[in-house]
């Protein structure tokens, strides 16, 4: 015979169960959005000076579009924060905020860096400028298929892993 409960047990159980089922889909889109954003920040190519290079490059490495990648809530953050060559200091940023996110939230992974649509989409002058090699076709070598894009289709290709391993993690016996 099935147990029975009293209406306030029931409703008591219901809540927790919506509890436990809202903050593990928390967790599961702070783990997506981290995937994402980490694949965004260390797939923007970074501008690395060489000995061959013609006069009036700039001999200084490069990290603008690593360091402009923001994740912020419910809008974009478009704010510059200086170069960030390796992108750790990004990530981390990153991963800092979306630790201190409480409820479910639109999250947005957004750049203010002028140049980042040019290579996402290339545009870049083809042939290039004084014959760098650091383009191709109007796209940059470092990420002639974008970053952006490539970084979302990563998102989608991992939640069902980041789900069983979230799962296996809650529901473990």
């Amino acid at each position: 015979m099935a147990r029975r409960y009293r209406p306030d047990q029931f409703l008591r159980m219901a809540d927790d169960v919506g509890d436990r089922l809202e903050e593990l889909l928390e967790d599961f889109q702070a783990r997506v959005c981290f995937a994402g954003f980490s694949q965004v920040v260390l797939r923007s190519p970074v501008w690395q000076p060489r000995p061959t290079d013609p006069p009036g490059y700039s001999k200084e490495p490069g990290g603008t579009l690593r360091g402009g990648w923001q994740i912020s809530f419910d809008r974009p953050d478009f704010t510059l924060r200086g170069k960030d060559f390796g992108g750790q200091r990004t990530i981390n940023d990153g991963f800092a905020k979306l630790g201190r996110a409480r409820g479910l939230r639109q999250v947005w992974i957004s750049t203010g860096v002028p140049h980042a649509a040019r290579v996402e989409f290339g545009g870049f002058p083809n042939p290039p400028k004084m014959g760098t090699g650091r383009t191709v076709n109007g796209f940059s070598t470092q990420a002639p298929r974008g970053m952006a894009r490539e970084s979302l289709a990563y998102m989608v290709k991992a939640a069902p892993s980041i789900a069983r391993s979230l799962f296996a993690e809650r529901f473990a016996a």
